[in-house]
């Protein structure tokens, strides 16, 4: 059987994420990653900041799982996600500080923590 060719925004966001290891990236940006699981990202211990723009197909919950992981991340960003719903596991980011929501549809943001500063366009 043939395996199913990867997008582009895949393949991009796996190149990311290798770069990132490589490189002990504090930082790291993908952008409109198609698929619901991103690859495991628990060996990126050392990354503060996680921008994820414009990835409409990802599980939150299982996303939120993987971050919890990660000590050292303070920043969020799911800007252009098309998100409705924030699912409870995100009190598992402990060390969050700043979470960007801009261009969602949550109906309600209460499952954040009150300590980390949402940026929403309301």
């Amino acid at each position: 059987a043939r395996k199913k060719a990867m997008s582009v925004d895949e393949a991009n966001a796996l190149q990311q994420i290798e770069q990132a290891l490589r490189n002990g990236s504090k930082s790291l940006t993908i952008s409109s990653f198609p698929k619901a699981i991103i690859p495991d990202m628990n060996r990126l211990f050392q990354l503060e900041e996680f921008n994820c723009l414009q990835c409409k197909s990802v599980d939150l919950f299982n996303l939120f799982n993987q971050l919890s992981k990660l000590e050292h991340l303070k920043k969020l960003s799911l800007a252009g996600g098309n998100f409705k719903i924030l699912p409870s596991n995100i009190s598992a980011l402990k060390h969050l500080e700043d979470l960007n929501l801009k261009d969602n549809n949550f109906k309600k943001t209460e499952e954040v923590n009150q300590s980390i500063s949402v940026t929403t366009d309301k």
